[in-house]
């Protein structure tokens, strides 16, 4: 929140938050403020980026003391990353992606799935340790993999498997006309004109085309197929 007032000579004078009491409307908005010193009246500018010549900077002491110092890290390195080339944001929502494909895995009970939930749990730690060093290394702990693999500190980073990335099928978004109808599933070496048969085979495009015929089917690799009517 910014507080400030025009002196007499045109400059501004900026107000602490804790400085300053609001006063609102009948709504409960605020439109104004006055010092606690004195009463005396100054602008509400609103919100705005944190500044040490506009007196409204947080301090995260009071963030971490509630949250502890790996959350509080955790939020402004997602919601404001220092230096866009440590890309801590990227990383945050990468674990955060990563953490929702683990809640969504519904395990049968057997070893195979097993392994593959706490392998996943495993690449999820150490990608997040960076960020949240204490809460990562005691999970790393508290869940074995200390004990089976050593301190989090001195295990590998995950390396990327490609051939677990291959796809025997791929899933495009389908466009009739330029809208959005569905998807079409196809084998992941379909070739274009494989794609537009496909496409022209759906029931979408049978109940959206009206009996129309397509005047050209657009093709953009491993995206979407456009049906133009």
């Amino acid at each position: 929140h910014i507080y400030s007032r025009r002196g007499e000579k045109g400059g501004i004078e900026y107000f602490w938050p804790h400085e300053v009491e609001d006063i609102r409307d009948a709504a409960g908005k605020v439109t104004g403020a006055r010092v606690k010193a004195d009463g005396t009246l100054v602008d509400y500018e609103g919100l705005g980026t944190m500044s040490k010549s506009k007196n409204n900077g947080v301090d995260p002491k009071a963030l971490i003391d509630r949250y502890g110092a790996d959350t509080a890290r955790l939020f402004v390195m997602f919601a404001s990353p220092p230096e866009q080339t440590l890309q801590y944001n990227t990383v945050v929502s990468g674990c955060m992606k990563l953490l929702n494909a683990l809640d969504a895995f519904k395990p049968d009970g057997s070893a195979g799935d097993a392994a593959v939930l706490r392998e996943g749990t495993s690449v999820l730690l150490r990608t997040l340790y960076p960020v949240c060093p204490h809460i990562a290394h005691a999970l790393w702990a508290d869940l074995g993999f200390a004990a089976a693999a050593g301190d989090i500190l001195d295990t590998p980073w995950p390396q990327v498997d490609a051939s677990a990335l291959v796809q025997d099928a791929i899933t495009l978004v389908l466009q009739i006309g330029g809208k959005m109808r569905g998807n079409i599933t196809v084998p992941a070496s379909a070739d274009t004109a494989a794609i537009e048969v496909a496409a022209l085979a759906t029931p979408e495009f049978a109940r959206f085309s009206e009996g129309k015929p397509a005047k050209k089917v657009v093709v953009v690799p491993g995206r979407l197929v456009n049906v133009v009517l």
